[in-house]
């Protein structure tokens, strides 16, 4: 058998024809992954990774291993050698096997030499970032797997024929059918339920596995049942017993191949498709089938088609745990009908501008999914800020739908109440906060009979929400209100406090341009003490990180004109020490007139600062003025000599009572402690009110019109404090994406180009020569 395996190893490298058809492979590859204006460019794109190269090379394959296996068998059978083969000591078995082995060989010689694409790729990252090994290896097992599959068909086909072009022809439509048809059966829903088995009969699917980075135990299995019933029927052909091409391996494929799970390995370096187990509960309670509708088809930029091959991953990981889950990509641009009703919806498009060499061009997307189940809606953003990095988006994918599941799947919604009998929360000022809630959650104000007493039963009334807002109050709380909230916490119910420490307000300033800072008494002191955290009565002044201040200092054809002032009073951040899920990947957080906050040591909580200033700050007393003609006068920076001052912060753990071994109010048990519970303190109660811009109405947003991360902050807050899941624990998860050089690839584009293009082939027709030189010193002797 060996010799027979060295005669079929010589007749592809003992004439050029083998070298050839290796080269075309390569030229194929190199000119459209490195020269030609492409998709599957990758030096025009920006991502460090051989994705384009794993996709376009089953496409090379499926032409180049034909040609290879037409020879096996068809030029046997029509010269009329097969015969003479038959002769040989070998049975027909061994004969399928050498000549199997031979094709292998040569088509695993031109895989392997596309490694030199990796270390290319290499060089042209940045110098601290490498490439993921894992993903790499995987793509490559998985192509080799698929070269073996289609050089196993290649070897049936040609024993099924007696003309070379003939096998060739037939091998080509046979690889494509049944490495992308049973993909494109299936994306027709043709089959209706059982569109998935389809699809898994056929390579696409199992191969696209391994390129994601995933060693997949199943389609491993798949494609050796593949390669042994087509070897199978190989044998049985030459044997000409033609009622055994059915052979039993073939419903084992399908078994074996499509109905069991076998496990797999997540080979990615940063393990980005192995799914929480919080993920894992949530899908597990899916009972109904649900579809996912993603606005993400059409012709994107690389960065968003990256996301977008992430997103449909994700959708393929989710739906390997639950099969109820189904989902589709929608061009909206292409159905004005879609495009109308996501405008109803008041979903519009962001635009991504991309600088080229010939500009810059704008791409118009929707960043937006659509959950259907029991004939609920849902729609969420996939993208919360185009300007990020896109793997700050690609990191909450599944976050974003495991979200959404757990949402859609709630029967009735969860109710927050709000205090308003301390002039808190006022509609004119917080209307848009309420909107914004109010489409998730069943919000209601808590309004009692009074507004010095609380009755027993109101509260008792407290406890039938969820969680407490308190939001910017003007008047103190009595002490009945603070006992009503604080046994709201000892019955775990969850609270957001909005509050100042301080009552200078820009309404006032505006109007006499200066303003004495006095401490706001809300009567919260004692109570907030108790839990571990208090709000000083002071302000706090950042001077590198600030929001400006828009003043009219001209007029121009009857108008105002207005300048933008540095005004320290208005600290922006989105810094946490501790890179919380709660501001992860949101835009800096405009305050107005903020307090510090002091975290105490009480045993038993745990404290996370939220949000905090930069490191140049200062902090201004009470009795102190706040002088508008101050924009004017340049800073005693020596002023700004405190660091990192806590704005925001976040208390978990079990809560003593604060009237724990005191008289009480109301006729109810009072509990001394709290279940597990979380509350969240801003020292700022006007980061949540409307401002109007030169556009529209937002929360914490200036006259500059810049968004900041005021709304994604507040209703992350609340989104956490509910999230009784621990879904949004997720928001933790990070991805490592590596990106190239653009200062490597504009100095040597053109070298790595023709290095990836002439070193190939040096490496296979120096093989050539020494091939010959060899053959002709051995038979010229």
């Amino acid at each position: 058998m060996f010799s027979l395996y060295k005669k079929e190893l010589k007749q592809f490298f003992g004439n050029t024809s083998g070298y050839i058809v290796i080269s075309i492979f390569i030229v194929f590859c190199t000119l459209y992954l490195f020269f030609f204006e492409s998709d599957f460019n990758i030096l025009d794109g920006e991502i460090a990774s051989l994705d384009n190269f794993f996709t376009l090379a089953p496409w090379a394959l499926i032409f180049m291993i034909p040609a290879l296996t037409m020879r096996s068998f068809a030029e046997e059978k029509q010269s009329g050698t097969i015969e003479l083969l038959f002769t040989q000591p070998l049975t027909k078995g061994r004969i399928v096997i050498a000549k199997y082995g031979a094709v292998l060989t040569v088509a695993f010689f031109a895989v392997i030499l596309t490694l030199i694409f990796s270390y290319s790729i290499q060089q042209l990252t940045y110098l601290d970032q490498s490439l993921d090994l894992g993903v790499i290896f995987s793509s490559y097992v998985g192509l080799l797997l698929l070269s073996a599959s289609f050089s196993a068909i290649g070897i049936f086909i040609s024993s099924l024929v007696k003309n070379n072009v003939t096998a060739f022809l037939i091998g080509i439509f046979s690889c494509f059918f049944i490495y992308f048809g049973f993909a494109s059966l299936a994306s027709y829903n043709l089959f209706g339920s059982n569109d998935y088995i389809v699809d898994q009969l056929g390579f696409y699917n199992h191969y696209t596995t391994f390129t994601k980075g995933i060693i997949s135990l199943k389609s491993v299995v798949y494609f050796i049942l593949i390669i042994l019933f087509f070897l199978g029927n190989t044998y049985f052909s030459l044997k000409g017993s033609k009622k055994k091409y059915g052979m039993i391996i073939f419903p084992l494929l399908i078994v074996g191949g499509v109905f069991f799970n076998f496990g797999r390995f997540d080979m990615t370096q940063d393990q980005r498709y192995t799914l929480t187990e919080i993920t894992k509960k949530t899908v597990a309670k899916i009972q109904e089938p649900i579809k996912f509708e993603v606005y993400l088809e059409g012709d994107f930029p690389s960065d968003l088609r990256v996301f977008k091959n992430e997103i449909k991953r994700q959708l393929q990981e989710l739906q390997n745990l639950n099969s109820k889950i189904e989902f589709e990509f929608i061009d909206p641009f292409s159905d004005e009908k879609i495009n109308q009703r996501l405008n109803d919806q008041k979903i519009t498009p962001i635009v991504k501008r991309v600088k080229t060499d010939k500009g810059t061009q704008e791409f118009y997307v929707y960043p937006y999914a659509k959950a259907i189940y029991k004939g609920k809606q849902l729609v969420f953003p996939l993208i919360k800020n185009i300007n990020l990095p896109i793997e700050s988006n690609i990191e909450n994918l599944e976050f974003n739908f495991t979200k959404a599941l757990s949402e859609i799947m709630k029967d009735t919604k969860q109710k927050i109440g709000v205090f308003v009998h301390h002039k808190e929360f006022d509609p004119k000022t917080h209307q848009l906060f309420y909107k914004i809630l109010n489409n998730k959650y069943d919000v209601k104000p808590f309004i009692p009979k009074s507004k010095d007493v609380l009755t027993s039963e109101e509260a008792k009334r407290l406890n039938d929400f969820d969680a407490l807002l308190i939001v910017d109050p003007q008047i103190s709380f009595s002490d009945t209100d603070r006992e009503a909230i604080d046994q709201f916490i000892m019955n775990g119910g969850k609270t957001l406090w909005l509050i100042d420490g301080v009552n200078t307000e820009m309404d006032s300033l505006y109007q006499t341009g200066k303003s004495t800072v006095i401490g706001k008494d809300l009567g919260l002191t004692k109570l907030l003490f108790k839990y571990g955290v208090r709000v000083n009565p002071n302000l706090i002044r950042d001077f590198s990180q600030n929001a400006p201040l828009s003043l009219i200092t001209d007029e121009y054809n009857g108008k105002p004109v207005f300048t933008d002032f540095d005004w320290y009073y208005n600290p922006i951040s989105n810094f946490s020490p501790s890179r919380h899920p709660i501001v992860e990947n949101i835009a800096p957080v405009r305050f107005e007139f903020v307090s510090t906050i002091d975290t105490l040591n009480v045993s038993g909580i745990k404290k996370e600062v939220l949000l905090a200033t930069s490191e140049s700050t200062s902090v201004q007393g009470t009795l102190s003025e706040v002088n508008l003609g101050s924009v004017d006068v340049e800073p005693n920076l020596s002023e700004f000599d405190k660091k990192n001052q806590i704005m925001a912060v976040l208390l978990e753990g079990k809560f003593i009572s604060a009237f724990k071994n005191r008289v009480h109010s109301f006729d109810f048990k009072y509990k001394d402690e709290s279940p597990e519970n979380k509350m969240i303190v801003v020292a700022d109660g006007d980061i949540a009110k409307n401002t109007n811009t030169k556009e529209t109405a937002i929360i914490g947003g200036d006259r500059s019109g810049f968004l900041y991360g005021n709304e994604d902050f507040l209703i992350n807050s609340i989104e956490f404090l509910l999230d009784n899941d621990q879904v949004f624990l997720l928001k933790n998860k990070t991805l490592d994406i590596q990106y190239l050089d653009p200062e490597k690839i504009q100095n040597s584009k053109s070298f790595w180009k023709w290095f990836n293009f002439i070193i190939p082939l040096l490496i296979i027709w120096i093989l050539c020569i020494i091939v010959f030189k060899i053959r002709h010193n051995k038979y010229c002797k």
